[in-house]
């Protein structure tokens, strides 16, 4: 994992990022997928990258926000929680 500052540029001409980025490798073994399938997310648009040449980096804050839009829910709860589970009872 990579972590970066941006700001300002420094005294000495250095751009300072503060952002962590993953590696195409990391990304995958934290969702235990191929990196084959991390590039075609990435090539389809459904979670954002940065291109440096061949090399692919996710920010985290992307990584995040692509699992809270991928969280599936249980069948089963919503039906409990639109209350159709008490109608198929009778209640």
């Amino acid at each position: 994992m990579l972590t970066v500052e941006m700001g300002q540029m420094g005294d000495m001409g250095k751009i300072e990022l503060k952002e962590t980025f993953m590696t195409t490798r990391e990304l995958a073994d934290l969702l235990r997928v191929s990196e084959m399938t991390v590039r075609r997310l990435a090539s389809r648009g459904e979670i954002a990258c940065y291109r440096f040449g061949r090399k692919m980096r996710f920010s985290v804050d992307d990584v995040q926000e692509f699992m809270k839009r991928s969280k599936t829910r249980d069948k089963a709860m919503e039906v409990r929680e639109r209350g159709l589970f008490n109608e198929l009872k009778g209640d």
